[in-house]
């Protein structure tokens, strides 16, 4: 620990590094507390239908935002970490403007899209569906334009300050908005709708907080308005496969919670979401690494120094592996009661597809980050492989177990699908790296 610490004095890569490392802690680890407070407020202010209904809602935008961030987020972190370095001030400016006008097409088109089309079909669902689908879409260019903006600041190494407005900013002010909204406006059970509406809100500020602290970050020589530079071109050949991949990571992320409002109930929804939540913990480390890793991966393969490349890569998997089986085998031993305490006696079903999911995210925890590497050094095409074949064995695992086994064969579908992923990212890296 001493040692560790000492990296934030320090100069040159280690000091970088040190002090990315430790800010990308901090801010998880708070991003972790407040998602877990949000979700326990919401769970027992909702009700386990409520809940099911807002989780739902959520998982849609989720899906629809896949086509709207287009993999540009990928694509912005990279090159603008390359314009850095090559201080190409034109160029930087030319990618901000050029991500931002596509991302905020393709996000409103989507919205009016999916709008239509819920109104077309609104005899089907209720009115307190519709709302909350309504209130969901205003999140879609939001979620995607403010993920850009994070992938700027990271691009530019302010790593800490990329995450604040939407890990800790947005959860935050979502929990106190909810208890105000609950406790002095509707002292009744709070609805999906109201919840959702004011996430919404939330996101809206959020986003105008990021875009300042973008402001407040960019380099020097870009508040001069240099002549912006576009290389549409070559960014629309680049986004392809890395849209491919973020978007069919996302797309796994969800599709077990979209899938399964075919075949069970809400509240079974609301459970499994829980579990889902709780499994998220178990990649803490590869999320605090996936937070600062990425522009080092570029920068360093933009100098071809294939060393420290290397050493980055072996480092992000220990950490990833050790904290994901840390998180394991605290859920074996203390998770049923910690659901009970937290969420109560309706979540309690959520503990064997937590464990089952659990097992998943330990081997997308252990190679990961091998994703990230392959992304961040032009071998995008090779993770998008990786990820269609994950995918679509996503898809039919889920297909051939959702009806029979409910939300625990959902369960071992996403944590196949993640085994499968792991394999083919070991492969490629092996073919690529030697390693």
């Amino acid at each position: 620990m001493p040692n560790l610490f000492s990296l934030i004095f320090a100069d040159g890569l280690h000091g970088q590094l040190g002090r990315a490392g430790i800010g990308s802690l901090v801010i998880r680890i708070g991003n972790i507390g407040l998602g877990l407070v949000l979700a326990i407020v919401l769970a027992r202010m909702l009700g386990p239908l409520g809940y099911g209904y807002y989780t739902y809602v959520f998982a849609l935008v989720s899906i629809l935002s896949i086509p709207a961030q287009f993999g540009l987020p990928s694509l912005v972190v990279r090159e603008t970490a390359k314009a850095h370095v090559n201080e190409n001030w034109g160029l930087m400016r030319g990618l901000w403007r050029w991500s931002m006008a596509v991302s905020g097409s393709l996000s409103l088109g989507l919205a009016a899209i999916a709008a239509m089309v819920a109104w077309l079909v609104a005899d089907r669902f209720s009115d307190l569906q519709l709302a909350t689908f309504f209130f969901g879409l205003v999140l879609l260019p939001l979620i995607a334009l403010g993920t850009l903006r994070g992938a700027a600041l990271e691009g530019l190494r302010v790593v800490v300050q990329s995450k604040l407005p939407e890990q800790v900013l947005r959860p935050a002010g979502l929990i106190l908005a909810v208890l105000l909204t609950s406790w002095w406006i509707a002292p009744t059970q709070l609805s999906a709708e109201t919840a959702m509406g004011l996430h919404g809100l939330v996101a809206a500020i959020a986003f105008l907080f990021g875009a300042w602290l973008l402001r407040r970050n960019r380099p020097q020589p870009l508040a001069a308005n240099p002549a912006p530079q576009f290389e549409s071109k070559k960014w629309l050949a680049a986004i392809i496969p890395l849209a491919l991949t973020s978007g069919m990571y996302q797309f796994i992320r969800y599709t077990d919670i979209v899938m399964l409002g075919f075949f069970v109930p809400a509240e079974d929804i609301a459970v499994y979401r829980v579990a889902n939540l709780g499994a998220g913990l178990v990649i803490i480390g590869y999320q605090i690494i996936s937070m600062f890793l990425p522009p080092y991966f570029a920068m360093l393969n933009e100098k071809h120094d294939i060393g420290r490349l290397k050493q980055l890569q072996f480092l992000g998997m220990a950490v990833s592996s050790l904290a994901a089986f840390l998180v394991i085998l605290f859920f074996l031993v203390f998770g049923k009661p910690l659901l009970h305490k937290l969420f109560g006696e309706d979540y309690v079903g959520s503990y064997l597809p937590l464990m089952i999911l659990g097992v998943g995210q330990l081997f997308n925890a252990t190679f990961g980050p091998l994703s990230i590497l392959l992304n961040m050094t032009g071998h995008e095409r090779d993770t998008m492989r990786c990820m269609a074949i994950s995918a679509g064995a996503n898809i039919l695992l889920n297909l051939a177990l959702i009806p029979a086994f409910g939300m625990n064969g959902a369960a071992v579908a996403t944590a196949m699908s993640l085994l499968i992923w792991s394999i083919a990212l070991s492969f490629h890296n092996k073919v690529r790296f030697g390693t």
